[in-house]
């Protein structure tokens, strides 16, 4: 297995050349990426978990459908008008993992935060100089050992003290605890890199790995990222997640799309439709919203996800359109 200068790493009878997913010259934006990017940086903000748009480049003609987590299911895009022997390029929009859990680096930080902002000193506000200062205090915290009292010394700012009894009291409140996820949160976000991976209907794989932040100087919650690859007929398989992370397989609802060239490959969303209407009718047992009286009622929905809890049912698998 090699790795190319640009990152691609390729190996056995799929080696490729990274001019196969490094586009060539420049990917026109579609209209949904900067939309997109935003809603993604805005989920792991708020705790959700690592999630990946492909957006075709804009003039491209598609379907993009999703389904529900715990379904199993990857997202299906259909290609309109793209033939065998052209190029699809378009942007992965990509966020970190929001819903990781800080450990005692990440509360040493977030306490440290708070203690500073006593002293007039924000580091929260979102700066190139304020990310700078952040990465110092994270360094020193990790380098603060796993128990007992810490001294957090970083460059640019006043030395922070914090005793193990203060730091197990603000561990333990649920401000606390949001305080520590939010550092973890933009320790990611200032030095994840990602990876893309792009297996073809002939089995040719095709990767990018440990791409870089679009701004690799500060904090970046959503990265998009350009690609291109030969169409073949059949179905592409896009993948992309951070770097280190559990990759796809436990999240490929958000993280897999299954990329359809050539009419007679389309998804079908009639036959997806009908498939979910199969699955609510082999499980009786489960008050579907989908059947309520009030199918878009709170209470529906609340009955149903009680009740999936209950008998360990998956959601119905009911295709809806993608974000884009």
């Amino acid at each position: 297995m090699t790795t190319t200068t640009s990152g691609l790493r390729t190996g056995g009878t799929a080696a490729t050349t990274a001019a196969t997913l490094v586009p060539s010259g420049a990917v026109r934006e579609n209209d949904a990426l900067k939309p997109s990017l935003k809603g993604l940086k805005e989920a792991a903000q708020n705790g959700g978990a690592s999630s990946t748009m492909f957006l075709p480049a804009a003039g491209t003609r598609y379907d993009a459908f999703a389904f529900s987590y715990h379904t199993g299911l990857a997202k299906e895009m259909n290609l309109k008008g793209i033939k065998e022997g052209q190029t699809v390029k378009g942007h992965i929009a990509i966020n970190i993992s929001g819903h990781a859990t800080g450990g005692r680096a990440d509360q040493l930080a977030a306490l440290a935060i708070t203690k500073l902002a006593g002293q007039g000193i924000d580091l929260e506000k979102a700066t190139a100089k304020n990310d700078k200062l952040f990465a110092g205090l994270y360094k020193a915290a990790q380098s603060a050992g796993w128990s007992g009292d810490a001294t957090l010394r970083a460059e640019g700012l006043p030395e922070v003290k914090i005793t193990a009894d203060e730091l197990s009291k603000f561990a333990a409140s649920d401000d606390g605890k949001w305080a520590a996820n939010d550092a973890l949160r933009r320790q990611f976000a200032m030095t994840n890199t990602y990876n893309v991976r792009v297996t073809l209907p002939n089995g040719e794989r095709l990767e990018l790995r440990n791409v870089a932040r679009n701004k690799p100087d500060q904090a970046e919650y959503a990265t998009s990222i350009p690609v291109e690859f030969p169409a073949m007929k059949g179905n592409t398989v896009v993948e992309a997640w951070p770097t280190g992370s559990a990759e796809v397989a436990g999240y490929v609802e958000a993280r897999r799309y299954h990329v359809h060239i050539g009419e007679e490959h389309f998804y079908s969303e009639k036959k997806g439709a009908e498939a979910a209407e199969k699955y609510m009718d082999a499980h009786p047992e489960i008050r579907w919203a989908a059947r309520a009286a009030r199918p878009n009622s709170n209470a529906a929905y609340e009955a149903e996800e009680a009740d999936l809890a209950k008998h360990h049912v998956s959601p119905p698998p009911f295709p809806y359109a993608d974000v884009a």
